[in-house]
């Protein structure tokens, strides 16, 4: 099997249920296409490094997953290019060894919060 990571950022002008709901319809979508969902992850709203489409940020969602067939990300790059929600997306094949791992960016924010260096990231 392949491993694939896909980071998704969203408009962030949505309530955090329609997020939610973004994140459960890109998940079935995968799914749907053969994908087994490993982990799934919410990073919030987060600050873009430049302006996409005229946001300065956007909600960050990231997906580690397993297919058979590469094929699989032609069929999800068609199902996430024409969603208007979704700001800009990409896909990197994974080292099996680093799927289901925490990503740096929450482990980061974790120890941020653990050590009360910071009240909050944004």
């Amino acid at each position: 099997m392949i491993c694939y990571e896909t980071l998704l950022i969203i408009n962030p002008n949505l309530s955090e249920e329609e997020v939610e709901s973004i994140a459960q319809k890109i998940k079935k979508i995968m799914e749907d296409l053969g994908a087994s969902i490993i982990q799934m992850e919410n990073w919030g709203k987060r600050r873009l490094a430049y302006e996409v489409k005229k946001f300065k940020k956007g909600y960050y969602l990231s997906y580690d997953y397993r297919v058979e067939a590469s094929d699989m990300l032609k069929k999800l790059d068609a199902a996430l290019r024409y969603d208007e929600q979704i700001l800009k997306y990409m896909s990197v094949r994974m080292k099996e060894d680093h799927i289901g791992k925490a990503s740096s960016m929450l482990a980061a924010k974790e120890s941020f919060r653990e050590s009360g260096a910071v009240e909050g990231i944004e």
